[in-house]
This record gives structure tokens, sequence and C-alpha cells, in this order.
């Protein structure tokens, strides 16, 4: 992810990078799903294809997908790590909208 980061370069994977950083020095790892999603992420604004609000709201419903599952397979740290990624990216999705849209109507 660090690397898909640092290929695909923007504000989000800049976010992106930071966290994963994070993720590994605390040991914790992502599902497969949350995996190809960020990876589909970083080069979708990377590239103008995917706005950054987008991305974030993907990553918080992969997060909360994997939360829910953690929870259910009685693995409670890494569900209160997932359940926190996708609060996290919830409000980076609103509080992005909200620039975007702010963007728009001055039209930037």
């Amino acid at each position: 992810i660090g690397e898909q980061a640092r290929n695909n370069p923007s504000f989000y994977g800049t976010l992106v990078r930071g966290v994963n950083s994070l993720l590994q020095q605390g040991g914790f790892g992502i599902s497969p799903a949350s995996h190809r999603s960020v990876m589909e992420n970083l080069r979708g604004v990377s590239q103008g294809t995917m706005s950054q609000s987008t991305a974030h709201f993907r990553e918080s419903q992969t997060f909360a997908r994997d939360a829910l599952a953690s929870y259910s397979q009685g693995r409670f740290i890494q569900g209160e790590m997932e359940r926190f990624g996708a609060t996290i990216n919830l409000i980076g999705g609103i509080g992005m909208s909200a620039i975007e849209g702010a963007r728009r109507l001055i039209g930037q």
C-alpha cells in the first residue's frame, strides 16, 4: 500500500501512507477486500477518476464490513481497529464532500 501511495500521489495517498505506516507499526493487518479497495482508491484518486470523498466512503464501507466479521469471529481488538477506520473514513468522506462541493460552487 505504501508503494502504491507513492506511485499514485495525492492528498488521499499521503493520508493512506501515514495510516498504513501506523497499522504496520501496531501489527495490524487489513482484509484482502479492504486492501483491494485501498489500492483501487489510490489509483483512481491519483488519476482523477475518483473523488477523494468517494475513496473515503468506500474505505468506510469495507472497514465496517471487516469490523462486523472480526467481531463475529471474536477478534475484538481487530474489530475495534476496523470500526475506528470506518468511522474516521466516514468523517473524512463527509469533510472531503464539503470541500469538493465548495470548490464546484466557486468554480475551481
